[in-house]
């Protein structure tokens, strides 16, 4: 097994090349773009997109109460849920970008969480959000010079079933478990899963975060670019998903600083206006800083402690 030291100095390695290239790139734009903005238009469409990330934030905070209500803790409420998930997740861009998690470990206390839950749910959601950017992410890319192709089709089609399957669990409730295959039952139980219904109202409400962090994108491009191409749609859902992921997963960055500003300049540099994806992939930083901050400001006004038992 990699020591832990090398895994968290190749983090490091990949983070300050990231950046790297990342200011490398941001050299060569034009800034009179930049310094021509309009003011008072750039303040509206970052505060309000902002907003609108906060709101996605808090389906994610009310997804994992969802995750451990999955784990077999029902009493984990969504106003519980956003009230955790959005204080910890500040502490996300502290060295190391995994201090958030012991956050929730910590505040998991004060709602009477299991611990064991709240350690489960948040290996969940890694699952889930890495499986979650990279499907639609990758299946984006397919889809940008391939819209009618068979292979777009395929993945339309496995994208439909999939959300098909997903809802039908959320909406009609739980499913039997005893009359699943051994190999589902066994595949459950090794997460910790015991309530479908919870983990498939999770899983519609992740979705949610990421589609809806994407078009965000596509709509800040299209502001800086001019015009509003749904052709493009796809392509800057799939480099803004992608580069999330990878800020993820790198271990080393606080936050995916750089990483994430990085991947999406390498990825959408072949089909995308260079000048406009280098302000955006910037913008998309602050509105993202914005959002977590006015998400962390809820969660703070949002009682402390979790109900008493009788």
């Amino acid at each position: 097994m990699i020591n832990h030291k090398v895994i968290k100095a190749i983090g490091v390695i990949v983070t300050v090349v990231c950046i790297g290239l990342f200011f490398d790139s941001f050299t060569n734009i034009d800034f009179w773009q930049l310094t021509h903005l309009p003011r008072l238009e750039l303040f509206a469409v970052t505060t309000s997109a902002a907003m609108v990330y906060a709101s996605l934030l808090v389906a994610v905070g009310i997804g994992f109460a969802s995750l451990v209500n999955s784990t077999g803790h029902a009493r984990a409420t969504a106003q519980e849920g956003i009230a955790l998930w959005g204080q910890a997740n500040i502490a996300k861009y502290l060295p190391g970008n995994v201090m958030h998690f012991a956050g929730r470990q910590l505040l998991a206390k004060r709602f009477n969480w299991p611990q064991a839950s709240t350690t489960t749910a948040s290996v969940l959601e890694l699952a889930l959000q890495v499986l979650m950017s990279c499907s639609i992410g990758m299946a984006g890319l397919l889809m940008i010079d391939r819209m009618n192709t068979e292979v777009a089709s395929s993945w339309l089609v496995l994208a439909v079933l999939l959300s098909l399957a997903v809802l039908t669990v959320a909406l009609l409730g739980r499913l039997p478990l005893a009359r699943l295959p051994a190999v589902v039952r066994r595949l459950l139980a090794a997460f910790s899963l015991e309530d479908l219904r919870a983990f498939s109202r999770s899983t519609l409400l992740y979705a949610a975060f990421f589609f809806g962090q994407g078009i965000v994108g596509w709509l800040v491009y299209s502001w800086l670019l001019g015009t509003a191409d749904p052709a493009l749609l796809p392509g800057v859902v799939a480099i803004v998903l992608l580069g999330w992921c990878a800020g993820l997963v790198v271990p080393g960055a606080p936050g995916g600083l750089g990483v994430r500003e990085a991947t999406m300049v390498l990825l959408g540099a072949p089909f995308l206006d260079n000048d406009s994806l280098m302000l955006m992939t910037i913008l998309l930083r602050v509105i993202s800083l914005g959002g977590e901050g006015l998400m962390f400001a809820l969660a703070c006004q949002l009682p402390r402690t979790g109900r008493t038992t009788a």
